[in-house]
């Protein structure tokens, strides 16, 4: 389904704005629902990405990221937070080096630093966390920026 979705040009949503206009436009009644889903699924934003990484083995996140790669929508991995983050880099922040590799080995052939910048994560006091064979890919890749 997600793949189809990509394929015919939808959006990722951002699952916490998806939902925004549930209860009317009224505002008191638009922050209470706002401040509910905040308790109830906590204070970040989640995205399919985000869901994805969630998972307990990298399956859903290798789905998400071949059909990306297949519309060319990669650059969504540096649409998160904003933009202020790469995917890349909350994935090693979080310590989710299983996620860093699949990554690595599902987009890493052929993407420019534009969609998929390595270079970030090898600067980052992060990289000395990482398992060492992850290190060693990471730093290959940016060998290749």
């Amino acid at each position: 389904l997600v793949e189809t979705l990509l394929g015919a040009g939808v959006p990722c949503p951002n699952l916490a704005d998806e939902f925004a206009g549930i209860c009317g436009n009224w505002p008191p009644v638009r922050r209470r629902w706002s401040r509910d889903l905040a308790v109830a699924a906590g204070p970040q934003r989640r995205t399919m990405l985000g869901l994805a990484s969630m998972a307990a083995d990298d399956g859903p996140l290798r789905c998400i990221l071949r059909a990306l790669q297949k519309h060319g929508r990669q650059q969504l991995l540096q649409e998160i937070n904003g933009g202020q983050q790469s995917f890349l880099m909350a994935l090693a922040e979080a310590s989710r080096w299983e996620l860093v590799r699949a990554v690595l080995d599902e987009l890493g052939g052929g993407v420019g630093p534009s969609t998929l910048s390595v270079a970030s994560v090898a600067e980052s006091h992060w990289l000395n966390r990482a398992p060492p064979d992850v290190a060693e890919e990471i730093q290959t890749h940016t060998e290749y920026e």
